[in-house]
């Protein structure tokens, strides 16, 4: 069984995750452990000579966690991975319905990251919005949006406008 993080998970959405292991002929070698890197907990984790003691056999384990940013890493004691000097071992890690991880060809250990660590709801981002508001502002800006510029390349038009000035031109 998993060590499972005795922190209290905040309200976001859970999600599933999976661990699937086919270990090789050293099987108490492998461990693991899932660090959630919105709030440096340790969410899972398996040590060695615990779960995985048979050899070239599959295990799988499913989680539900907290839709967060993670990294997934995966240790051999003995620095020579899960594959394939030691037979055909190899891993990996589906996370909402996504291979997010997966080997065996790795020394002493391979680590992974992913997902995302969403905009703390107290706290909004202050970044700007990638989508416009649909009303504009009610309030008036204090400076003109853009400078008028001069251009030395008349516009073409040799038109008078259609209002004449009051003051002759000098």
């Amino acid at each position: 069984e998993p060590t499972l993080s005795s922190q209290p998970s905040s309200e976001k959405e859970l999600m599933l995750l999976t661990v699937e292991i086919f270990t090789d002929q050293f099987p108490g070698e492998t461990s693991w452990t899932l660090v959630n890197n919105c709030t440096g907990y340790i969410e899972a984790s398996i040590a060695p000579k615990t779960l995985y003691i048979s050899p070239n056999t599959f295990y799988s384990i499913t989680l539900s966690v907290p839709d967060a940013a993670y990294e997934f890493t995966i240790n051999d004691l003995s620095g020579d991975g899960i594959c394939c000097r030691w037979g055909s071992g190899f891993y990996s890690v589906t996370y909402d319905g996504n291979v997010v991880a997966s080997g065996g060809e790795f020394d002493s250990s391979e680590s992974t990251t992913f997902g995302y660590c969403g905009p703390d709801p107290i706290n909004p981002t202050t970044m700007p919005s990638t989508h416009p508001s649909r009303q504009p502002s009610s309030q008036k800006s204090s400076q003109p949006t853009y400078k008028p510029t001069l251009s030395s390349h008349p516009s073409g038009e040799n038109e008078p406008s259609s209002k004449p000035s009051s003051q002759p031109s000098s």
